[in-house]
């Protein structure tokens, strides 16, 4: 019985191995550590077969080291862990400077950005199969891509 327990595990980890490895969109970053203000460049990397498109707030501002603002528009959201998953409230106004972007097959697409809090996090992007205008409208049949954890210090 604990063989065919054994088995079955293995078979599970395998599938979802597979499931990792067939993901349309990988969303990936330079290190796992951080410096809060520290220039984050996130890599949106399309490594399926067909075209998809996100939203992405052009709204957005991150504080430097110096006190000093710069742009940095981005299509994620970030997320922290404190006794479960939250997503931290750093956008702009809601619709404000938000604009569809389509990513071809087998292209990448990168944005800087900044984060001021500290502790565990993940970042997530919800993207929709093919070229759309109507991504920011949060069309039906979205798709998530998320980050490996990383550390703000």
């Amino acid at each position: 019985m604990n063989i065919l327990r054994a088995i079955t595990l293995v078979l599970c980890v395998s599938c979802l191995l597979g499931f990792e490895a067939l993901s349309q969109v990988r969303v990936t970053l330079p290190k796992e550590r951080f410096k809060a203000h520290e220039r984050i460049d996130v890599t949106i990397k399309n490594v399926g077969r067909q075209d998809i498109s996100f939203c992405v707030d052009f709204g957005r501002y991150s504080v430097t080291e110096t006190e000093l603002t710069e742009s940095t528009p981005t299509p994620v959201y970030v997320e922290a862990y404190e006794k479960g998953w939250h997503t931290l409230l750093l956008g702009s106004d809601l619709g404000n400077g938000r604009s569809s972007v389509p990513l071809q097959a087998g292209q990448t697409h990168e944005y800087p950005f900044r984060l001021v809090g500290k502790g565990k996090m993940r970042l997530v992007l919800w993207y929709w199969p093919g070229e759309s205008d109507r991504t920011c409208e949060n069309p039906p049949n979205r798709k998530v891509a998320k980050s490996k954890v990383f550390f703000v210090e």
